[in-house]
Formats: structure tokens, C-alpha cells, sequence
């Protein structure tokens, strides 16, 4: 599988921090999502055109590496329906999670996953949240991605000058085939 790696914010009850994240990381966080879940909506929100659609209840994702792109598997009123976007398109991913005090639910962290395509004309931002879990599902998209939208935005993965998650597994292997190992600390 590629391992493009970009920018994932998590925002928990205002508590921001953003790393990186990979194709096969983000897949396996939705399908994971899919198979918890009873009921886990799939649609696009956009805030400046006030637009929330829904697409329907997805049932997998997956990249096909023969076309690159991410595919999303869904039920829309009883029929089958895919939605493709190209992964050179992935821009960033959120995950945003709330502790909130649900009229039926009571107390109750939820959580919404929204993951972004940019390509030269638009950004399309698409969403997944479970539809059972509170009674509001609808209301908690749109305000979750009041709070969480920008994080993330400022974050350039490709050009950071640190040793990202990925490379540093790499660095670890590398050196343990060598028989190499690190005891000394510097301060």
C-alpha cells in the first residue's frame, strides 16, 4: 500500500495535538469505526456553504493501489453506491471527540472522524459518525467541525525537519539488523 503520510488533528474537549498519519493507519481507524458501530453515517460537510449532505450509511474503505484512489463502499436508500477520490487528493484527517450531556443518551463521548480531499478546484471534507450513539448526530458534525477544521491546517508533514513516527521505525529496524543499539543518553 502507498504510506502517504499527512497531518491527522485530534481535538478532545478542546485538547488539540496533531501527528501524522498514513493511508493504511487511516483505513484501519475507519474500518474499525464501521465494524463498532450499528449505523455509522457517511457524508460531505462544508462550512461556508452551510452544507451538510449525507450519502448514506458506509459499509467499507479501501485504497486500490491499480487506480490510486480511496474507496468508500455505502448503502444510499437500499442501493449499493461508491464514492472513489484520488489519494494524491488526501489532504488531512481530524478526529474529534466530546464529552457531551445527550437528552437521551446522558453523559457520552462521541467522536467523528472527517477525513479531507484537495484537489486544484475544491476541498471536499467527508464525515463518519455513528448514528446511534447520541440523539443528535447531525448537530454534533456540524459543531465538532466548528471547533476542529483549522487544526492541522498549518502542519506540512513532507517538509518537517523532525523524525516523524514512520521514519524513526525505520531508523530502529535498520539499526537492530546491524546488531546496532543505542544505550548511551546525552543530556
Amino acid at each position: 500500500m502507498n504510506e502517504k503520510v499527512f497531518a491527522h488533528g485530534n481535538l478532545v474537549n478542546f485538547g488539540e495535538s496533531v501527528r501524522e498519519m498514513t493511508v493504511n493507519e487511516l483505513l484501519n481507524k475507519l474500518n474499525r469505526k464501521i465494524e463498532e458501530s450499528e449505523s455509522l453515517l457517511m457524508g460531505i460537510i462544508n462550512l461556508d456553504l452551510q452544507e451538510l449532505r449525507i450519502y448514506g450509511h458506509i459499509k467499507q474503505a479501501h485504497f486500490d493501489e491499480k487506480t490510486g484512489r480511496i474507496v468508500f463502499q455505502f448503502i444510499s436508500a437500499d442501493h449499493n453506491m461508491k464514492e472513489e477520490r484520488l489519494l494524491d487528493d488526501l489532504f488531512l484527517s481530524h478526529e474529534i471527540h466530546f464529552d457531551i450531556q445527550d437528552r437521551v443518551h446522558g453523559l457520552t463521548r462521541y467522536d467523528v472522524l472527517y477525513i479531507t480531499f484537495y484537489d486544484e478546484q475544491d476541498e471536499t471534507t467527508f464525515f463518519f459518525a455513528d448514528e446511534t450513539r447520541v440523539s443528535q448526530p447531525l448537530d454534533c458534525i456540524v459543531e465538532f467541525w466548528k471547533q476542529g477544521w483549522e487544526l492541522g491546517r498549518d502542519v506540512d508533514i513532507d517538509n518537517l525537519k523532525v523524525c516523524t513516527k514512520t521514519m524513526f521505525k525505520g531508523i530502529v529496524r535498520d539499526n537492530a539488523g546491524r546488531g546496532k543499539r543505542n544505550t548511551k543518553v546525552n543530556h
